[in-house]
Order: structure tokens, then sequence, then C-alpha cells
């Protein structure tokens, strides 16, 4: 668990507000920082995106910070629980919107993101204010390395009241 002088309830842990500043920046020595070495991403819906490894995670975002330049994350909601963060976001790009949430565990000493486990949908709007999760394609990553298809570069953070 990390410590109560860490975070208050209503901010993440510094791990997940370093990973984001981090993305948002292409920083990868923040990355790194932010990352434990035994670093698990777990893809449920898709198993055989997952990962163990601090270095399949930078590479997994150098990758798409190369091939998707244009990235940005909204960060709608952030939930803290103990030693677990979760986030909603939204990540765009020219032709494609991904919706995703993402739990994230923070190691007992507060200092690094041990493991996250993600859930994203391509996002289908079918005309104005429908913002409906296509049931069943991520087609903005068609082409991506698997490992890649899971990753969220640029952070923009919205406040919702």
């Amino acid at each position: 668990m990390t410590s109560p002088a860490a975070h208050s309830d209503a901010d993440p842990p510094r791990p997940v507000e370093s990973f984001f500043r981090a993305i948002s920046t292409k920083d990868v020595d923040g990355l790194r920082a932010c990352l434990g070495p035994a670093f698990e991403m777990i893809v449920p819906q898709q198993p055989a995106c997952g990962f163990r490894g601090r270095d399949q995670e930078i590479a997994t975002l150098n990758t798409l910070f190369e091939t998707h330049p244009g990235f940005a994350v909204e960060i709608h909601r952030t939930a803290v629980n103990g030693d677990e963060v979760r986030t909603e976001t939204t990540a765009t790009a020219t032709g494609m919107e991904m919706a995703a949430v993402v739990i994230w565990t923070v190691d007992p000493a507060g200092t690094t993101i041990s493991s996250g486990r993600y859930y994203s949908e391509a996002v289908r709007r079918e005309g104005p204010g429908d913002h409906r999760v296509h049931p069943r394609s991520r087609p903005a990553l068609v082409g991506a390395p698997a490992a890649a298809r899971h990753a969220i570069p640029e952070v923009r953070q919205s406040r919702h009241a």
C-alpha cells in the first residue's frame, strides 16, 4: 500500500502521474523511472498482447510515438484505492479514437508502477453526440506490433465537475 503522505485519495500516486507526464512529453527516462523493472501489462480481452518487462513497455510506447506522432490522451477520471489507481482515458490521432480503462498497481513503496490491466475499444461515432464504442474493432492500430496495441501517448487532462 502506498503511504498516505504520498498522495490523497483524490489524486493518483506519483508514479501514475509521472507515467502520463512522461508519455505527454515522450520522455523515455521519465517512463523508465516510473515503471518497475518487472512491470507487467495484462490485456484480459487479448491475452496475447500482454507482456512482462519495463523495457517492453518503453519499446511499445516508442513505437507508438514514431508511428502515431499526433496521438493525444485525455484523462477523464482517476480513482485511487490503496495501491490501485484506475484511469479512464480517450486516446486520439488522425482517423482514430480509443476509449480505455487501466487499473494500475503501484508497488508497496509507492515509487513505481508494477502492473497495469488494460481494457480498450475503438470508439465509433455514428453522428453528433453518439459516443458508442464499436463492439469488435481496433482499426486504429492495425499493423502495429501486437504489444504496441495497448499504449497511450500524449496526455490532456480534463476537469469534469
